[in-house]
């Protein structure tokens, strides 16, 4: 779920807009540990989907 919304954090422009608001880039920035932690629990972010 995680992965998912992370997904969203970057690609809503809503969510981007808020984040990267903050400090450029950090919406992608965001994704990318979720899909770094998501890696190192054995979950591949290319194939996750929600449950």
């Amino acid at each position: 779920m995680q992965v998912c919304l992370g997904r969203m954090f970057e690609s809503d422009p809503g969510f981007s807009a808020h984040y990267d608001g903050i400090r450029a880039g950090l919406a992608s920035w965001f994704r990318q540990i979720i899909d770094e932690s998501a890696r190192a629990h054995g979950i591949d972010p290319d194939t996750a989907t929600w449950q």
